[in-house]
């Protein structure tokens, strides 16, 4: 064979059964999750164009753009984890073994769409805030500029800080000596693997902009909605309690 790296009587015998835990996980667990997500922003995306249709879609724009990249998401990372595991692992992967070679690029595609996703969460959030908070003041507050910026301000966010990634992991032919033919494999390169490089970007940079960032925003907006609704329920209630004692006493008058 063309591709033998060594001579078949230096061939060792391995093992060569596959874990049933990956087939388990990635074949019966992540595919169906993958498909029903990408089946639910498909419906929901359906859904939110019908209506764009019937009536002025401006508080529909952010949740168009989050489902966009929710399914591009989970569309990466079928070519980033579950058809380079497959090809690796389970017993059909000879036929995926060019998927190994996209999977540097695929990974640095879903970390971006993973964190742009992030960040629509984080602006649908701040949306529903601004309409409930000030809804009178909302048209102004909500236009259709500042709806682009809320799209374009996360996606351009996102691929700026990601774009280290595409450097980190390289494709090169390694000896399967219990084959005893090169096969691609999966490598961090040399940036991947400098010290500074992964305290800085990896540990430090990438968990608060991908991380600490969408979640304590999330958090503190959804915890001021929760109070804005909770102080109109007991402005309401006061209000209504007031207007029945007027009606009260003008129906003893």
């Amino acid at each position: 064979m063309e591709n033998m790296c060594v001579n078949s009587s230096e061939i060792r015998y391995c093992d060569q059964s596959y874990p049933t835990y990956i087939q388990i996980m990635y074949i019966y667990i992540l595919s169906p999750l993958i498909g029903f997500g990408v089946l639910g922003n498909l419906i929901s995306l359906t859904i939110f164009l019908i209506q764009l249709r019937r009536k002025e879609g401006r508080s529909l724009t952010l949740l168009i753009a989050l489902a966009v990249a929710d399914s591009l998401y989970l569309l990466s990372s079928i070519f980033s984890r579950l058809l380079p595991t497959i090809s690796k692992y389970i017993y059909i992967g000879q036929y995926l073994e060019w998927s190994i070679y996209i999977r540097p690029y695929a990974t640095a595609m879903a970390s971006i769409l993973q964190a742009f996703a992030s960040y629509m969460v984080l602006s649908v959030t701040l949306q529903r805030y601004i309409l409930i908070k000030k809804p009178l003041q909302s048209g102004a507050w909500l236009s259709m500029r500042k709806m682009i910026i809320l799209i374009l301000g996360p996606l351009l966010l996102s691929i700026g800080f990601n774009i280290p990634r595409f450097f980190e992991l390289h494709v090169e032919e390694k000896c399967n000596e219990c084959l005893g033919v090169n096969l691609p494999t999966q490598r961090r390169t040399k940036l991947g693997e400098n010290l500074y490089f992964n305290i800085v970007y990896t540990i430090i940079l990438r968990t608060i902009l991908k991380g600490v960032i969408p979640v304590v925003g999330v958090t503190v907006l959804t915890y001021k909605l929760i109070l804005v609704m909770f102080y109109s329920n007991n402005s309401f209630h006061n209000e209504l309690i007031l207007f029945r004692k007027i009606i009260y006493k003008m129906t003893i008058l």
